[in-house]
This record gives C-alpha cells, sequence and structure tokens, in this order.
C-alpha cells in the first residue's frame, strides 16, 4: 500500500500559506511540450476542485486527490517534506529525492453563492 506523508515542516509551510484545504497531488506530464509521460513532475495543488482525479491519497493531513495513473511514478513510501534553507517543498521516498522543488500552487479558495 503506497503512503504519503507530509513532515511537520511541511505542514507549517502549507499553514503560513492558507494552503491544506483540497490538496491535490498533480502529475504535470508537459505533453503541451512532449508527450512522454515519463518527463512530467508533481505539483502541489491547494483548493484544487477540478476533476481530472480518480484516485484518493489518505495521509497524515487528510485525504489528497491524485491521477491514479501517475501513481506509478511514486514508490510506497512518500513523503513531502519543506526545505526552508531552499524556500522550497521536497517528494522523496525510500529511493530518495522524486522532486527536490514540489511546487505549490494555491487557487483561490472560491465559495459558490446560491442565487
Amino acid at each position: 500500500m503506497m503512503e504519503l506523508t507530509f513532515t511537520e515542516a511541511a505542514v507549517s509551510a502549507l499553514s503560513e500559506r492558507h494552503a491544506v484545504n483540497q490538496l491535490s497531488l498533480f502529475y504535470d506530464a508537459g505533453t503541451e511540450v512532449c508527450a512522454c509521460a515519463n518527463s512530467g513532475v508533481f505539483r502541489l495543488i491547494a483548493n484544487d476542485n477540478n476533476d481530472p482525479y480518480d484516485t484518493i491519497i489518505d495521509t497524515n493531513l487528510g485525504q489528497v486527490k491524485a491521477q491514479g495513473w501517475a501513481m506509478i511514478y511514486l514508490d510506497a513510501h512518500n513523503v513531502i517534506d519543506y526545505s526552508s534553507d531552499r524556500h522550497s517543498f521536497v517528494l522523496k521516498s525510500e529511493r530518495g529525492f522524486l522532486n527536490l522543488n514540489l511546487s505549490l500552487k494555491v487557487l483561490p479558495n472560491e465559495t459558490v453563492a446560491s442565487k
């Protein structure tokens, strides 16, 4: 079973950015530039109401949406950390670093008003 854990440093950095709601781990395959799926990178997105997701990953921070087909690029034990020296999030696993600069995109937190 695949695990995804956020370190205390990552949770703190996400909280400071108001980015702990509706998280997704989006695999950007870069298909607009190259059709090679293995040339992509993971991105962390907050307030993500989009629906290219068909998988839910249970984490210590709650559920994170993901694309099921992209899970092959992760390992059994994955960690999202925050490097204060680099001012960036880091995605790593037992294999080593998967992304030393995991980008965070915070979408506007839209509330749908009923009319």
